[in-house]
């Protein structure tokens, strides 16, 4: 055990107590659990760094995996992050005059970072807001890595031939799972599903090929079980009562065996109103599923106590009477919700009533699973959770009490903490994020901290701040010795305005979908946007080293894009008898006021002078189309939770690799009031009130 590296697969088992590993939400989530004779002494072999043969040239060999998606293409990027034994980087600090007789005393983490790419890959038309899994795909041993992904042809009733144009006819073409081989990055397979698919685990074989399978789910009722070995479709989540056609499904988790089967079931959440107005009076109340693992059967679903909406990827686990818990949350973004748990035992029976609420919030809901690691050392995790509504609060895992909390005013945060030792004493430390505004998705800015795990007290004062911000969740490198683990955050800033904290809002008449589309450098500072990915820690001070820059890699992630339009029309003069079938479809999308490409023809008399259309001899303005590719550079989300693992190069054993997702989308044409736009409207209209009083001269 003690220089065996963390593997997101391993289970907690008696054996290994020190570590657990969380299966839900869209991450893995290392759960810090050292025995209790080994409290204090920081003994995390699972991240261990130090090898017996090189005890005074410690190596950190650090190896991240960057994964970059378009939505015309994805981009996927390993680069590893090598830092030797240089001056003030990894190495151990010697204590006592004698140095004939030196032994290492306790090290000290890494200070210097280098990068390099191990691997690019790029996938056109696709985007994700998935988690990465890693599993042995191809028996190769090495991990490969499975991803969900979506397109940009996902919605509501698409007819098949948008998956003609754009996909060669695979049906549905909508989103999926993919899977890549880890030493290579070359596609092993591509699973296509009814939507897009955002929430995967992969933790367990329910075929019983000797391969795990994963757990599929997504947007509008999307959730299937997919084969590891080759993408097979096991079995679908059908039209039945159970289901909602509107409502997604999140990161689902395997259960014990609860029908007798002798294969693991499932528990999922299934909820979200994604076509109602914030604030709307009437939502649509979210639902817990329990299915059969083998054939997707239900066995028990029962509405949310509460009635209210959710998006909470729900999680189990174990209390001191050794009775499995699942803890489960509800509300939305201008709604009201609460944090509940129950015994597994009663949600299978269907005894809802004996469901407990640990927290409510009156404004806002419960949205983001917590980390899970205990802090109280009684044996049992605690809860460790970012509040949608400007909160951090810390409960006790087994009584449900309030341990501490911390608060972000006038903000909001989707981003599960990282947890990770940052200053010098043995409970963990937590690396949260908020976004700081009126609310979704208006945000001036966003901060970053790390909380001391014993009482909330901010570590990193004052706040990195950025003006942007992303809503991928941070994570944390363990490395051998208090405070040395590495902190890995996203940042996103406009060129030339770091930081502003300037307000604004958009005029009015802007729906919500157009307003987090917005690229908001653009509209606010005139300026082009950017991402970062920093790692800091107790030996890097904030906001840390910058190792990806999205500036750097612009003609990577773009060089590669696909002129769908392109696609579209040349399909359409191949196979002429689905011109109108599309023309209709692209009408409608028109209609909702998607940013569509239609093709254009004018027709001509018999002598072949050009007549005029309708809307010309009407005198009205044709709108012009975009054909092709869009000029603009695109606005980047990050949503997609990055993943730790071992090294996917074998020859390298000593190497940690971190994966991560983004993609790039074009933005929606926007508009936004500056206080200054503000304020001159304020001074025209008082002027207009002078001028027509009676007494202005």
């Amino acid at each position: 055990m003690e220089d065996e590296m963390w593997r997101p697969e391993n289970d907690f088992s008696e054996e290994d107590e020190e570590m657990e590993t969380v299966k839900g939400a869209d991450t893995w989530i290392p759960l810090i659990q050292p025995a209790r004779d080994q409290r204090g002494r920081n003994k995390r072999p699972w991240l261990s760094l130090q090898s017996q043969e090189r005890s005074r040239r410690l190596v950190c060999l650090l190896v991240a995996m960057l994964v970059f998606m378009l939505l015309a293409m994805v981009t996927m990027v390993i680069a590893i992050f090598r830092v030797w034994n240089e001056l003030d980087t990894c190495d151990h600090v010697t204590t006592g005059a004698d140095t004939a007789a030196w032994k290492p005393a306790y090290p000290v983490g890494c200070s210097r970072l280098s990068v390099e790419d191990v691997w690019t890959s790029t996938f056109p038309k696709l985007l994700t807001e998935s988690a990465m899994r890693l599993m042995d795909v191809n028996g190769d041993g090495v991990l490969d890595v499975v991803t969900g992904f979506g397109t940009g042809a996902d919605g509501y009733h698409i007819p098949s031939v948008v998956c003609d144009l754009y996909f060669n006819g695979s049906f549905p073409c909508f989103g999926g799972l993919l899977a890549l081989d880890g030493a290579t990055g070359r596609e092993l397979w591509r699973s296509f599903a009814d939507h897009e698919i955002f929430g995967v685990n992969c933790n367990e074989d329910i075929s019983g090929d000797g391969v795990n399978d994963c757990l599929a789910g997504g947007r509008s009722g999307a959730f299937q079980a997919v084969s590891g070995r080759d993408g097979w479709v096991l079995w679908k989540f059908g039209p039945q009562q159970a289901k909602v056609e509107m409502m997604n499904l999140y990161t689902a988790q395997f259960l014990p065996d609860m029908d007798g089967d002798g294969v693991p079931d499932v528990l999922a959440a299934h909820g979200g109103d994604p076509l109602r107005e914030p604030g709307s009076l009437y939502r649509l109340s979210g639902r817990l599923l329990i299915l059969s693992g083998k054939d997707g059967k239900m066995l028990r679903w029962a509405e949310v106590p509460d009635k209210q909406e959710t998006y909470y990827s729900p999680q189990v686990y174990s209390r001191q009477d050794g009775r499995l818990t699942v803890l489960f949350g509800t509300g939305g973004e201008t709604h009201p919700g609460s944090l509940w748990r129950m015994p597994l035992d009663d949600l299978y029976e269907g005894n809802m009533d004996n469901a407990e609420v640990l927290y409510s919030d009156p404004q806002k809901g419960i949205m983001t699973p917590p980390v899970l690691v205990d802090l109280t050392a009684d044996g049992t995790v605690d809860i460790v959770m970012a509040m949608f509504n400007s909160t951090v609060l810390a409960m006790d895992g087994e009584t449900g009490e309030a341990l501490w909390n911390a608060s972000f005013p006038m903000s909001e945060s989707y981003s599960t903490p990282a947890v990770g030792f940052y200053n010098d004493d043995d409970v963990p430390d937590f690396m949260v994020h908020y976004q700081h505004g009126p609310g979704f998705p208006i945000y001036y800015q966003s901060h970053t901290t790390i909380l001391d795990g014993r009482n909330g007290q901010p570590l990193v004062v004052p706040y990195i701040r950025d003006t942007v911000g992303a809503q991928a969740s941070p994570l944390a490198i363990s490395v051998e010795g208090h405070g040395n683990d590495i902190f890995l955050y996203w940042i996103a800033d406009c060129t030339g305005y770091e930081g502003e904290n300037s307000k604004f809002d958009f005029v009015k008449g802007t729906n919500v979908h157009e307003q987090s589309r917005a690229d908001f450098c653009k509209v606010r500072f005139k300026t082009s946007g950017y991402s970062q990915l920093a790692m800091m820690g107790g030996n890097i001070a904030p906001p840390g080293v910058t190792i990806y820059d999205s500036r750097d890699r612009f003609h990577l992630e773009h060089d590669q894009t696909v002129n769908t339009t392109a696609m579209a029309l040349r399909y359409i003069q191949q196979h002429p008898e689905v011109r109108g079938q599309y023309e209709r479809w692209l009408g409608e999308s028109d209609a909702e006021g998607a940013d569509m490409t239609k093709t254009e023809t004018a027709t001509k008399d018999r002598k072949g002078r050009r007549g005029k259309r309708e809307d010309e001899k009407s005198g009205k303005r044709r709108r012009r189309r975009h054909v092709g590719p869009h000029d603009e550079g695109g606005v980047q989300r990050l949503l997609s939770t990055g993943s730790l693992a071992p090294s996917l190069d074998t020859s390298d054993p000593q190497a940690i690799d971190v994966l991560f997702a983004t993609y790039w989308f074009y933005p929606a044409k926007t508009t936004v009031l500056l206080p200054e736009d503000e304020q001159c409207v304020q001074d025209m209209m008082e002027n207009e009130v002078q001028r027509f009083s009676p007494d202005s001269t």
